[in-house]
């Protein structure tokens, strides 16, 4: 993400003496920076090991966009927090994680649903090839996948 500057945290094996990591982890916050996970929803800060949206702040991240102070206000909040539109958590040991993107879940009957999940539901079926999670209405109005959403094997066995 550009609009946070050039790093936003680092992996430890990297360092001069190199720390033992985690799978999936993308290191430690950078030092001039500081980070936190929020919900979502409610915007308040989020506890170790639970997942949320990831917010930056520090001398790094972009002051806004030029000629485009609504986009701004919907980035960076009044505090300086940028927003990345990423969900991660961050585990005891100070290691971030990313697990998904804010923007890309549908919200269903007031369910948060991650495409990857459901994409990967769907093609655990063993008559389903490929599937992608798309909207059913193309105007955005309703956020709710399509059934058309599957790439059938053989379209005739396809009972979901």
């Amino acid at each position: 993400m550009t609009e946070a500057g050039p790093v936003l945290s680092i992996c430890l094996a990297f360092a001069k003496e190199p720390f033992e990591i985690k799978s999936g982890a993308c290191g430690t916050v950078v030092r001039n920076a500081e980070m936190k996970i929020v919900d979502p929803d409610m915007g308040a800060s989020l506890p170790r090991n639970q997942a949320g949206e990831i917010c930056i702040r520090g001398s790094q991240i972009m002051k806004g966009y030029p000629n485009d102070p609504k986009a701004t206000e919907r980035t960076v909040d009044n505090r300086g927090w940028l927003h990345t539109g990423d969900i991660g958590y961050i585990d005891g040991d100070d290691e971030l994680f990313i697990v998904d993107r804010l923007k890309e879940l549908i919200k269903y009957k007031g369910f948060q649903v991650a495409p990857a999940e459901l994409k990967a539901m769907l093609i655990a079926h063993p008559n389903i090839s490929d599937a992608a999670a798309i909207p059913s209405d193309p105007n955005h109005q309703v956020e709710q996948p399509s059934e058309r959403s599957c790439s059938p094997r053989q379209p005739q066995q396809l009972r979901l």
